[in-house]
Order: structure tokens, then sequence, then C-alpha cells
């Protein structure tokens, strides 16, 4: 998974570092990572906290090969409904939150932290997201919560919720991530936003990782 994750990426930093001035070295934050657990760098076996410097995302690759100061505001258990309000959809990162430091600490949503901070850093340069499956994780959450007393037909109820849940939640997540790119322009911003995209953690099983992608 991370081969493929970093040669997307390569590809993309093609483009960056073309699109990208010179003097966005010297100018400091100059790109705003936003998303779940992926850019934030989380790892379930690693026992390194309180510090969150010590999870390494995308974000922090980037930037050192950009030479460039990212600002990581990215949110382990961020699904979309929750990244546009502290109200919305959320699988864990309010939990998380509550718990644990992010890399950037802020009190509002993601998507309040990103507005306000675009508008007061108007020569940002890149902006990028990674944000959708937690959309997905939630979904088997609620219908494994629902069935959660059926000993028998546990996993074949579970199976058919999720399975007719899938187009309710891909409609609500491509309508959310519209109002998010939306909204990160409506800031005035003009720059790069990259949507990096999810691969399977299983090679043979590709189809969920599709399915986000295709939104």
């Amino acid at each position: 998974m991370k081969a493929r994750l970093f040669a997307v990426l390569s590809a993309a930093l093609l483009f960056v570092i073309a699109a990208i001035p010179a003097s966005a070295s010297n100018e400091g934050h100059s790109y705003l990572a936003l998303g779940d657990s992926v850019p934030f760098g989380f790892s379930p076996v690693k026992t390194l906290w309180p510090n969150a410097a010590n999870f390494i995302g995308y974000p922090e690759i980037v930037a050192q090969r950009l030479n460039i100061e990212d600002v990581n505001a990215t949110c382990p258990g961020e699904a979309t409904g929750g990244f546009l309000s502290l109200s919305g959809t959320d699988n864990s990162c309010r939990p998380f939150r509550s718990h644990f430091p992010l890399h950037v600490a802020y009190s509002t949503s993601q998507m309040d932290f990103a507005t306000a901070y675009l508008r007061a850093h108007p020569r940002t340069s890149l902006v990028t997201l990674t944000l959708g499956a937690n959309d997905f994780f939630h979904l088997e959450n609620v219908c494994g919560a629902e069935f959660k007393d059926d000993v028998v037909d546990q996993a074949e109820d579970i199976g058919v919720c999720v399975f007719t849940g899938i187009p309710s939640m891909l409609g609500t997540m491509a309508a959310n991530l519209n109002t998010i790119f939306a909204t990160i322009r409506g800031t005035g911003y003009t720059g790069l936003i990259v949507a990096v995209t999810y691969y399977s953690l299983t090679y043979p099983d590709t189809s969920g990782a599709a399915l986000l992608n295709a939104r």
C-alpha cells in the first residue's frame, strides 16, 4: 500500500513543484494538509503518545521534498460530515481529539480551521485532502451495532445492511466533498488542491477503495 501511495504522491509532486513559486520556501506556512488518519500518519502499532509529531504522514514527506512548511490539520477518524461540522457524522475524530493532541491545535471543525487559515494566509500554495473512508467505516459501525445481538445471522444481516446503505452513504459523501471543495475555493484560494486517493489494505480486494475514489 505504501509503495502505491508514494507513487501517486510522486506523480503529484511533479505538478506541485512546477506550480509553486521559488519564493514559497521562504514564506513559511505554505501547505495545508486536510483529512483523516492517512495524512495524519496514524499507526495503531505505535505507542508514541502524547507527541503527535512522532506520527509522520505524507504531508511531512511532501513538505520536506518541496522545502516548505506544512500545517497538518488532519484528524484520525474524520468523516466528511464531521469535517464540515462538529455536530456532523463522525467515526472517531472527536473522541480522539478529546484524548490526544493533533498536529495542529484547534477547537473548531476542520473546515472552519481550514477556511480561517486560508483567509489568513492568502499565499498558501498547496492544499491536500484525503477524506471519505470513515464515512464507510461509520456505516459499518452503525450496521454492526444494529445487529450486535443477532448471534445466528449477524454477519449476513450486517452485510445486507452495509450493502443497502452504501448508495446513500456515497451520495452524502459526494455532496459533502463538493461543499468542502467549494468552501475552500470560496476563501479566495486559487492554488492547487490535490485529492489523494485511497488504496486497499489487502491487494486482492480493491472494490472498497474504488468506490470511495469514484466520488
